[in-house]
């Protein structure tokens, strides 16, 4: 049952078969009335805006993890979660309470026309401009940078190979790079994370990552010119999925750059 507090919406059921053409207006129809209601009632909004939080979260957890073991002399500082979409670029500030993340402050602002293009960043200048005028608008005290890559010139893939160390693996997998993605390996930057036993015990299965250099270095270029310092690159798949709890709980140590 739905919680009748929560949303007054009924589900409706639909008989449709597609390959007879049947039912199907009603199902669209059915959908678009159901678009509507969210839209309306507020709830599109509030799902979208804890999807973002959550997905900001999660892109932070282990840049923050990673920048206070780097961090010396016991000082504490803001961390900020920066991820970059053709629609819109999300900007959160957190700062770590008894072991755990705190979000502090938030931002959403569209995106300028432009300026990115399938996950690729199209004018350097105006995108840094962009972010120093978030930041500054909004008092985030911050400068170390946690953010996301996407888009059509991120690769991932599960290959399998023989057991071997993380060292000898990390050179097997340059050697190998170009049979899973059309760049040569001085063209891109690549992480791994081992996903668990191949189909015997002489092989271990692996989840490749890739992404070009000049896309990776565009987006640091950005950064800096923005006078905020990267940290860590994370990959939007691999953040999103650590969101969910489960997965947050078994998968934690997934790569980023």
């Amino acid at each position: 049952d739905l919680d009748q507090s929560e949303t007054a919406w009924r589900p409706k059921i639909m008989r449709t078969v597609a390959s007879q053409n049947q039912g199907v207006v009603e199902l669209v129809d059915a959908i678009e009335d159901h678009s509507t209601f969210l839209t309306q009632s507020g709830m599109l909004e509030k799902h979208r805006f804890e999807r973002t939080r959550n997905e900001i979260l999660a892109m932070l957890d282990e840049a923050i993890q990673i920048y206070l073991m780097k961090k010396v002399a016991g000082r504490r500082e803001d961390a900020i979660g920066i991820d970059i979409g053709s629609g819109s670029i999300k900007m959160a500030e957190v700062i770590m309470r008894t072991g755990k993340p705190f979000l502090k402050k938030m931002e959403i602002f569209d995106t300028p026309a432009s300026v990115v293009k399938d996950g690729v960043i199209v004018d350097e200048a105006l995108l840094a401009d962009t972010l120093q005028r978030m930041a500054s608008r909004n008092g985030f005290a911050g400068r170390q940078v946690a953010a996301a890559l996407g888009g059509r010139s991120l690769f991932i893939r599960e290959v399998t190979f023989p057991r071997m160390t993380e060292t000898e693996l990390r050179q097997a997998i340059r050697w190998d790079l170009d049979k899973y993605v059309p760049f040569s390996p001085d063209q891109l930057y690549f992480d791994f994370w081992l996903t668990g036993p191949g189909a015997t015990e002489f092989e271990t299965r692996v989840l490749l990552v890739a992404v070009p250099r000049d896309v990776t270095d565009s987006l640091v270029r950005v950064m800096n010119k923005a006078g905020l310092k990267p940290v860590a690159i994370d990959i939007e798949p691999l953040a999103i999925q650590r969101t969910l709890p489960e997965a947050t709980t078994s998968n934690s140590s997934a790569p980023s750059a």
